[in-house]
């Protein structure tokens, strides 16, 4: 009876790690697409009737979302760039993404994630930056040793805290896609097990 309520106690620790890093990914993934949809109204409604700068109309449009992003690049839809807003830095300038769809990479020197919508019209890029990530994921509340994101090519670690070396336990690994299949959240936690001694 006492081993199967130690087993019953660590299986429940199991699930608890594996609900924090469902939570970590879950907060991970609002972030991105709410600065996505946000850049994707404001796009719209500039490229629809661009002005002499379509920029200055999707950044007022942005104004009206708080805590988004305010740096992006509008472009056309063979991807030519019509203006930028804010540090933007271009990458991937001939990856063109049609109406409704949206992409997403890990910058060439890791420091950013990327997302680009596409709009009738064009298509909008925007940034997150690895610091912003990082506290989305730590918003969360979640206790996690280790969060990074991945795009297949390049990957990111936003939280990486060392395990304890004396302790027995196990790491509760899980991952999961996000944008599209784009983006992959991989979390961990460590979780100590308790056994007939603790008791």
């Amino acid at each position: 009876a006492a081993t199967s309520g130690i087993n019953h106690a660590n299986d429940t620790m199991v699930a608890r790690a594996d609900d924090q890093g469902r939570i970590v990914t879950r907060a991970v993934e609002s972030l991105v697409a709410r600065d996505a949809m946000a850049l994707r109204i404001a796009a719209s409604a500039a490229l629809r009737e661009p002005g002499a700068d379509p920029c200055a109309s999707a950044h007022f449009s942005l104004a009206l979302s708080p805590a988004v992003a305010h740096r992006f690049e509008l472009a056309d839809t063979a991807g030519r760039p019509l203006c930028t807003w804010g540090s933007f830095r271009p990458e991937r300038p001939t990856l063109l993404t049609a109406p409704g769809k949206m992409r997403s990479w890990i910058s060439d020197g890791g420091s950013a994630l990327y997302y680009r919508v596409g709009v009738v019209g064009g298509q909008a890029t925007g940034f997150l930056t690895v610091t912003e990530l990082r506290d989305a994921a730590v918003a969360s509340r979640s206790v996690l040793n280790f969060v990074a994101l991945a795009d297949g090519a390049r990957d990111v670690t936003l939280i990486d805290l060392p395990t304890p070396g004396d302790l027995s336990g196990e790491s509760v690994t899980r991952e999961q896609g996000i944008a599209g299949g784009d983006l992959n959240v991989r979390t961990s936690v460590f979780i100590e097990h308790i056994n007939s001694v603790d008791r």
